[in-house]
């Protein structure tokens, strides 16, 4: 369930929507967006109550992390990214920064999942000073798995070549693919408790409300 209250990533989010609304790839990002609305690609993404696959992927330092290790120590907090491009994904990261030690100091862990490449990544954690890993996930296996993947509409890809941002490079990849803007909070069971996936790459979880839903699991013990 949402908290009520201040919610400063949402508010961060909305200012960079309405600061960009006029750029060359504002336009064609939101007729986008209403297509995959339309398509109902959300309807596909694992929801809460289901179990969530297991899954290893490496993080910018060629370090393998898996699902199940997570929640053998732990709720883990599970969150889909486009890639350090994007401004809404650097304003989620900066959230998730600000939040990790009140999600470690649960006993949670946290993951971000990119399809981007290692060495994209890593440049994205070093700039970004990230405290937590973040996974490249090749050509969106794990994505997939969530229900999160789907192909870029064509206008929108016209856009980002148009901006210099070549996906398919980024993600040594052969395919324009992106993941939802997801989040999952998943018990110590695989059960996801918490589950965010949205077509609107301005709209994502609210750090606030994966602490409330870690909070909801411990008191259920």
């Amino acid at each position: 369930m949402p908290m009520t209250g201040r919610r400063p990533l949402e508010t961060e989010l909305a200012r960079i929507k309405r600061e960009t609304q006029h750029a060359p790839l504002a336009a064609a990002a939101d007729r986008a967006t209403t297509i995959l609305h339309h398509t109902g690609i959300t309807n596909d993404a694992l929801r809460a109550g289901e179990i969530a696959p297991d899954f290893e992927l490496d993080d910018a330092k060629r370090r393998c992390y898996s699902l199940a290790d997570q929640i053998n120590h732990g709720v883990a907090v599970i969150t889909f990214i486009h890639g350090g491009w994007s401004a809404y994904c650097r304003a989620n990261l900066a959230a998730l920064t600000q939040a990790h030690s009140r999600i470690t100091d649960r006993g949670a862990s946290l993951l971000v999942i990119s399809l981007e490449s290692i060495s994209q990544n890593q440049r994205l954690a070093e700039t970004l000073g990230l405290t937590f890993p973040i996974l490249s996930d090749p050509g969106g296996r794990v994505s997939r798995l969530f229900g999160v993947l789907y192909h870029v509409p064509a206008e929108l890809v016209a856009a980002y070549l148009e901006q210099d941002i070549d996906l398919p490079s980024r993600q040594h990849s052969d395919r324009w693919v992106l993941p939802l803007a997801a989040a999952y909070v998943i018990d110590k069971n695989g059960v996801v408790r918490f589950a965010f996936a949205n077509a609107d790459p301005s709209l994502r979880a609210e750090p606030s409300d994966l602490i409330g839903a870690i909070d909801a699991i411990t008191a259920r013990r």
